[in-house]
């Protein structure tokens, strides 16, 4: 007996392939001077994003990116870039990161709809 997905199960699967290399994993630190003088990077927050476009702007939540004071971005393939922080607005919960990936990188920015 053969297993069948449903229309709504092929749409979600296929939702997924076509948009997962556009979403990316999101972790911060920030550094703390400890007793002994030395500044360590303590971890403060992760979450997800996605890449919006191919100059390398990724919007996360800002409650994933408050109080860092470093942020790297590991893309669907494992690989991590740093990331500078190119504005946010608290009062609706998000920001706007930017990655400089390596040469020859292509980031995979997810197509944005409309809705009304």
């Amino acid at each position: 007996h053969e297993f069948q997905l449903t229309k709504d199960e092929r749409e979600t699967v296929d939702l997924f392939e076509r948009t997962s290399a556009g979403v990316c994993h999101i972790t911060t630190s920030t550094r703390v001077e400890a007793f002994n003088m030395r500044a360590t990077e303590v971890p403060v927050g992760s979450g997800s994003g996605f890449v919006w476009d191919s100059k390398g702007h990724v919007v996360t939540n800002f409650h994933v990116i408050k109080d860092a004071t470093q942020a790297k971005v590991t893309m669907s393939d494992h690989s991590v870039f740093p990331a500078a922080l190119v504005g946010a607005d608290p009062e609706v919960d998000i920001a706007v990161l930017k990655v400089q990936p390596m040469e020859g990188y292509n980031l995979a920015p997810l197509k944005v709809g409309q809705s009304h």
